[in-house]
Formats: structure tokens, sequence, C-alpha cells
């Protein structure tokens, strides 16, 4: 059980982490690290209203996995502060030093379990006008993200907002050179929040939004973003109409579906964003795409020669590219002066937290899947796996949209005691 004096009755400050949750990469102030709105709205609730309102109470064994592994991840950390190993540390281009990186990342973590608890308790307070917030949030990213989309296309000046990269990340297609990351850094965060959204959006009943922004995650040309909304697309249409009464248009869908791929399969920009990426060469590296594909799974190698060295304790939150150059086999892929990630959430926390803490991870996983039981149109079960598949390339696990998003599941846990006592 956790104790927090946090009211979140109609909470302005907690709408307003809401609608920035997405300006990851923009409105930032930036001080050693990026410092984004939405952290700073999370110190400033827990800063102001801790001593002054009503108490409220997460139960559950959801809340004792997450703490216990939150005490792990610290003292795995704070063991490899400190820690001396046989061989010499690789050397990469920092902040101030990996020690710094090293607590920062635990910081993180920290937030990121204050947004699933604020969240839990928003939600289960006012489920309907909070997620109201947090879809504004998203309409605006999305907007956005097109509007950077368009301009980038037609070689047209944008305005970038403040604490954004001078450049951008770019997609070089084969129509032009376009802005994929909108206000992220990245364009695989851009497709993961849009997706996310997608599945919010569509439990919430807003079936426009749901559209808009799963055809956003297109314009992050992310592949694992791509794949995943077709995932979930199939995975949520396929049990809701597969009926006898269904069967016909189920299979004039699905042929018609076959026939696009197949058709797309020696488009340019296809080939280098599914086909190369997903099913290309990667003992001759002929493109980009290929070389996407190798570097990952190198990196998933050296992820786990890194956990299988530190068993118990890993080598502590965001250490993994100290290790690199001890473990690493393939030198084409090395990067000297670079930070390298394994690109994985599992294979992360593997090597920065041994077998211990992907244990711990597995079972809060677990029981956010059993959560998701509770809820009745299964959208949020569909939305939870597609996102642990998306997690296989995904760069990490603390970023805090996916813990508003877990928030929501945890929530359900109230609706189903508020059904009870009306019973």
């Amino acid at each position: 059980m956790i104790s927090s004096k946090i009211n979140l009755n109609d909470n302005i400050l907690l709408k307003y982490f809401l609608i920035f949750i997405p300006f990851n990469y923009a409105l930032t102030l930036r001080i050693g690290f990026p410092l984004k709105v939405s952290e700073v709205v999370l110190f400033l609730i827990l800063s102001l209203y801790y001593y002054f309102q009503k108490p409220v109470l997460a139960k559950g064994k959801i809340y004792e996995v997450l703490i216990i592994f939150c005490l792990f991840a610290s003292f795995s950390t704070v063991i490899n502060l400190f820690w001396h190993y046989n061989y010499q540390l690789n050397s990469y281009v920092t902040r101030i030093d990996y020690r710094f990186d090293s607590i920062l990342k635990l910081i993180y973590l920290y937030l990121a379990f204050l947004a699933l608890l604020i969240s839990d308790k928003a939600f289960s307070t006012d489920k309907k006008a909070y997620l109201k917030w947090f879809l504004v949030g998203a309409t605006i990213c999305a907007y956005y993200s097109w509007y950077l989309f368009i301009f980038s296309l037609f070689k047209l000046p944008v305005f970038l907002l403040p604490g954004m990269d001078e450049a951008p990340q770019m997609a070089n297609l084969s129509f032009g050179d376009v802005i994929r990351c909108g206000t992220f850094k990245e364009g695989n965060f851009l497709g993961l929040f849009m997706l996310i959204s997608s599945v919010i959006a569509l439990y919430s009943g807003k079936f426009k939004k749901y559209v808009f922004f799963l055809v956003t995650t297109i314009i992050s040309f992310s592949s694992i973003a791509v794949l995943c909304s077709f995932i979930f697309i199939l995975m949520f249409y396929f049990s809701k109409y597969f009926t006898r009464k269904n069967l016909i248009k189920l299979l004039v869908f699905f042929s018609g579906l076959a026939i696009i791929l197949l058709l797309l399969y020696n488009n340019k920009d296809f080939k280098f964003l599914i086909t190369s990426k997903f099913f290309g060469n990667t003992k001759v590296i002929n493109n980009n795409a290929e070389y996407s594909k190798a570097d990952r799974l190198n990196s998933l190698n050296n992820a786990i020669s890194i956990g299988n060295q530190n068993p118990l304790l890993g080598v502590g939150l965001s250490n993994y590219a100290l290790h690199i150059s001890h473990v690493n086999q393939n030198k084409l892929f090395f990067r000297p002066n670079f930070k390298d990630i394994p690109n994985n959430v599992y294979a992360e926390i593997f090597s920065e937290l041994g077998y211990i803490g992907l244990l711990l991870f597995c079972f809060l996983l677990w029981y956010l899947y059993t959560i998701t039981k509770l809820d009745e149109s299964k959208i949020l079960r569909k939305g939870f796996i597609t996102t642990l598949i998306y997690f296989i390339a995904f760069p990490t696990f603390t970023i805090l949209f996916v813990w508003v998003f877990w928030g929501l599941i945890v929530s359900l846990l109230n609706d189903r005691h508020l059904n009870v006592s009306s019973n």
C-alpha cells in the first residue's frame, strides 16, 4: 500500500501534465539535460499537493511489484556507480559523466512511477474528463507533426518549437526528405505515442480521432510503428467481426489487403520500411534498412552478452554503452565516442539490471496484462499486447506516455471496485 496526499479532483496541474505528455523533445529547458514541461508539472504536483490534500491510496500487487522493481533498480545502479570491472570501460561523449547519466535514468524511472500513480488516480476519479485532456494533447501533437511533414516535403520553412533540435530527424524517401519526429526526438517515439493515442481514442469512443492518430503513425516512418498498427487493426477487427455472418466480408477484406501488400512489395519506400527492415539480408548488407536490421541484431547480442556476464545486478541503468567494446564482436557496428543503446526494452533491462530486473519487469507486465481482462471492450488489452511487441524495437522503458497508458490500465481495478460497491 502506498499513501500519498495528492488530490486529483479537477486538478488543473494534472490536465497540463496530460496535455504536454507528447511534447517530449519540444518546449524543453536544457539544464545539462532536457527538462520537459510534463516533468516540471509532475514535480509541482508532488511538491504542492503532497502535504496539503486528502490522502489517496494505491493498493494491489501491481504496486508491490513496481516498488520492488524500482528498489532493485536503485540498488543495482548505486552498486555499479562504484564497481570496478577487470576491463577498460568504453568512453563516449556525455553531458557530465556516465555516473550522472546513470543517476538521471534512475530519477526518470521514479518519475515514470509517479506518472503511473497519478494517472491511475486521475482516471479512477474521472476517466472521461482526464482522457479528454490526454486526447487534446495528442491532437495538437498530431496536427503539428503533419505540419512538419508537409512543409518539409515541399521544402518550406518550418517553425520549430523551443527545445527542438535545429535539424530534426528526417526520413529520406523516394518522394522527398521529410521531418518524421513530430514533437519527439525520434520518429520511433512519435509512432508509439500515436499508436497508444489511437488505442485510447478508440477506447473513449472517439472513432475519428482513432483513425486520425492511426494514420499519423505512418508519417513517423517507423517500421515497427507501421507493423504494430497493422497488428492492432488485425487483432481488434478480426476478433470483433470473425463470425459466420461476416466470414465472406472478412475474406474479401483480407484478400484485398493481401493484394495491396503484393502491389507495395516492390515499392522503394515500402521495401525500405518493411521488406528490407524485417526480411532483409544481414550477411551481405545492400542498403541502410538492412544495415539497421543487422545493427539492431548486433546490439541485441551485445546486450545478452552483458546480461549473462552480469547476471545478478546487471551493469546499472544507462550503462550499457560502457561495456560495448568489451563484448562487441562485430567492429562494423562499433561507433567510437558514441553512446549506444540496445534499441530493445527487454534487452535494455536485461543488460542493465540482469536476470532479476528482467524477471521483475516481466512480472509487472504480466500483472498489467491480467488487469486488461477487466476491460469489456478488449481494446486496452490488444493495445497493451501491441505495446509489448513494439518494445522489441523501442529505445527505452522510462518514456512517460507509456506509463500514463499503464496508469489507465491500472485504473480498471478501481472501476471494478466501484461496480462491486454499486451492486
